[in-house]
């Protein structure tokens, strides 16, 4: 279980997972079990303006980092909120996503 401090926890989080596409139903479960509304960009295609819109409203970005290209990090790093939270993933798949998340937002 996250345990996160009461502050945050009253406001419903915006979470943007960037890149792995193939995953991304089991992503969205993990995120919505916990609460939290889920966003998501595939990392590969070039949507801007949607893109630039899901990222500004991210409280968390978390970066699949081996399902990305450097415009789609570029653009999160352009347009994040100041006090947006970024984790970074090396890795994929569900039970390390969630093993990942939890030790994160511990």
């Amino acid at each position: 279980m996250i345990i996160i401090d009461s502050a945050i926890e009253k406001k419903k989080l915006n979470v943007l997972v960037i890149g792995d596409e193939s995953h991304k139903v089991g992503y969205k479960k993990i995120i919505e079990d916990y609460n939290y509304k889920f966003l998501f960009i595939d990392g590969v295609s070039h949507k801007k303006q949607r893109s630039i819109g899901l990222v500004k409203k991210a409280d968390i970005v978390i970066l699949m980092i081996r399902n990305l290209t450097h415009q789609s990090i570029e653009l999160m790093c352009k347009y994040k909120k100041e006090d947006a939270k970024i984790i970074r993933m090396y890795a994929s798949g569900i039970a390390f996503f969630k093993r990942e998340l939890e030790k994160s937002l511990a």
